[in-house]
């Protein structure tokens, strides 16, 4: 048998396998199948065999399938387009960056976009760390920047407006 390394998958609930076990023979096997065909095709392959009480079985599967997908799309990060060229930058030469992302960095942090990269590329080189996604980190270090950062006792006084003189 040839066994084909693939990155599809989906997961395979345990109460699949206790509804499977009501069944004997052929139909069991049907409708197994027929979890698994739905599940790797990413809920695209409908199975149109199955006797009815199986059926009724199998749509309860499905639907939780369903919300497996949903979950897994909503998960998915948005990356780089494939293929896209990163560039490199900072004075160590050691921050990659795509020019999509740069240009987000620009339009966020449109004063200091280059001194937060440079932030990056000093700490690694000196630090010896690596990361997968340099936009993604310089993005999470502003986020805990501007945590960490205290509010000017006249926005607790006044809120985030400045007063009227």
């Amino acid at each position: 048998m040839c066994v084909k390394k693939s990155k599809n998958g989906f997961v395979f609930h345990e109460s699949f396998y206790e509804a499977a076990n009501y069944l004997k023979g052929p139909v069991k096997y049907r409708f197994i199948n027929a979890i698994i065909e739905y599940g790797l095709s990413n809920g695209k392959k409908l199975p149109n065999d199955l006797p009815y009480y199986v059926n009724c079985a199998f749509e309860i599967c499905r639907d939780i399938i369903d919300e497996d997908i949903k979950e897994n799309a909503n998960k998915a990060k948005p990356r780089v387009k494939k293929g896209a060229i990163r560039h490199k930058y900072g004075e160590y030469n050691n921050v990659l960056l795509a020019d999509e992302q740069l240009e987000k960095l620009k339009k966020e942090f449109p004063r200091d976009f280059e001194e937060r990269i440079e932030r990056l590329s000093e700490y690694m080189a000196t630090s010896g760390k690596s990361y997968k996604n340099h936009y993604a980190t310089i993005k999470a270090w502003a986020r805990k920047e501007t945590k960490n950062q205290k509010k000017p006792e006249w926005v607790n006084k006044f809120g985030d407006d400045l007063p009227d003189f």
